[in-house]
């Protein structure tokens, strides 16, 4: 039985989350780190024999790059460059490297050479549409993108990417298009579908996104993620006992996915269920330093936490949290509307008159006749 929440669609917002950055790569980070490992021993043991092999050294370069080894990388591609200063390959590396180490225009010079030495590489304009992204040049950066995707045409990840600038770039059916294409080169890959029903969250419907967050829990059931993703739809979808159910099944995943805890903190919150509402607020409030979420998302929380609070006939404390909502967002229509109900309940006539109207005035719903209950 799927439980609609009016109060939810009046007066409150989905749960926002970071952006969506997975590796686009089918095996799981732990599968990926273990091939990588076992490459890296290989190029090894090749070095030790061919100390001079710019291939070997090369191609290491790409592995600790994978690995997170960034410094090494630096050193296996400038190797390269000095035995052979016209290495595509190592301008290449270097160049992912230094956007890596935060200097991106020393990276934008070596993709630039690489792409010179070797105009027929589709890898390297990606990599320099990719690095050209993070910089906000999103026009650019798809120049880049379709240039790979005219060279290598059937490569996934490149699609991805594409999408994630059209989409910044406001082109949304063309950004679902890429999408769509991604998958059918690659129809098993979770996070694929993730970054499709990321979209969806945001143009709607969320039926829409709450199918591909679905798939791709069922492609990827480990992910605390994927679940605390597909919890973020439902809500959004008003669907707040299976939203629940799905960021329980986040913590459950990952003990320390906070946004799961904020989630279901709201959810609680509009199921009634004060008590659990506010030890999961708790936990989310405690570690906002933490948490990579703006102030909007910090107000709902105390807002959240005042309503579960006024549940339990916490009046004075359900107005202290209410207050410093308001105080981090004076647009918080939810936190102003809670309050004045606080208010008029304790005898604070007048000023709850100002709350309630206040809260009218940011949204409709929200009148001194749809008090809380």
């Amino acid at each position: 039985m799927k439980k609609k929440s009016s109060e939810h669609g009046a007066g409150t917002k989905k749960p926002q989350a970071r952006r969506i950055t997975f590796i686009h790569k089918r095996e799981s980070p732990g599968e990926a780190n273990r091939s990588m490992k076992k490459a890296l021993s290989l190029l090894n043991r090749e070095i030790r024999d061919e100390p001079l092999d710019t291939y070997a050294l090369c191609n290491r370069g790409f592995v600790l790059i994978s690995l997170g080894r960034l410094k090494k990388a630096l050193q296996d591609f400038e190797e390269v460059i000095l035995l052979e200063p016209e290495n595509p390959g190592a301008f290449h590396g270097r160049g992912i490297v230094k956007g890596c180490l935060d200097r991106q225009a020393e990276g934008l010079e070596d993709l630039d050479t690489s792409i010179s030495l070797d105009p027929e590489n589709p890898t390297a304009y990606h990599s320099r549409g990719v690095l050209k992204e993070s910089l906000g040049l999103s026009r650019e950066a798809l120049a880049d993108f379709d240039e790979a995707i005219r060279l290598a045409p059937d490569i996934a990840t490149f699609y991805v990417d594409r999408a994630d600038t059209k989409s910044d770039l406001r082109r949304y059916k063309e950004a679902i298009a890429d999408y769509d294409e991604a998958l059918r080169l690659d129809p098993g890959n979770a996070q694929i579908y993730c970054r499709r029903g990321d979209l969806k969250m945001e143009l709607g419907p969320f039926e829409e996104a709450i199918t591909n967050f679905e798939e791709a829990a069922r492609l990827s059931p480990g992910s605390a993620e994927i679940r605390y993703y597909l919890g973020m739809a439902r809500f959004g979808s008003g669907e707040v006992e299976e939203a629940a159910a799905d960021f329980t099944a986040a913590i459950e995943l990952d003990p320390q996915c906070l946004e799961a805890y904020r989630g279901r903190g709201w959810a609680k919150a509009l199921l009634l269920s004060m008590t659990e509402a506010i030890e999961d607020l708790d936990r989310v409030i405690r570690a906002h330093e933490k948490l990579d979420s703006d102030y909007k998302e910090k107000s709902l929380d105390y807002a959240h936490r005042g309503m579960a609070k006024f549940g339990l006939d916490m009046y004075a404390e359900a107005i202290e949290d209410l207050d410093l909502a308001i105080l981090l967002d004076p647009e918080n229509a939810l936190a102003y509307r809670a309050r004045a109900t606080s208010k008029q309940l304790i005898g604070r006539e007048e000023e709850a008159v100002d709350d309630f109207a206040r809260a009218a005035s940011l949204h409709p719903e929200f009148s001194p006749q749809n008090t809380m209950h």
